[in-house]
């Protein structure tokens, strides 16, 4: 995903990610330039995970809608 210049939108609901999950995703947000829709739905992402997107996407400007829910 990192090198991906296609997807623009990407639901990864409910696959238990956790914080770790995140972490790896964060990566892949800080370098993407693609993607604009993300969707993280019941993936038992706590506070720990949140705070690595929140920070990938302080440098990510494409993403401009994140879900969320259940986590």
């Amino acid at each position: 995903l990192e090198k991906n210049r296609a997807l623009k939108v990407l639901n990864l609901d409910g696959n238990v990610l956790c914080d770790g999950g995140a972490q790896a995703l964060s990566s892949m947000l800080r370098i993407n330039c693609t993607l604009t829709k993300l969707s993280l739905v019941g993936n038992q992402i706590g506070i720990i995970g949140l705070q690595y997107i929140i920070t990938a996407l302080e440098k990510n400007k494409t993403v401009t809608e994140i879900c969320l829910w259940d986590n």
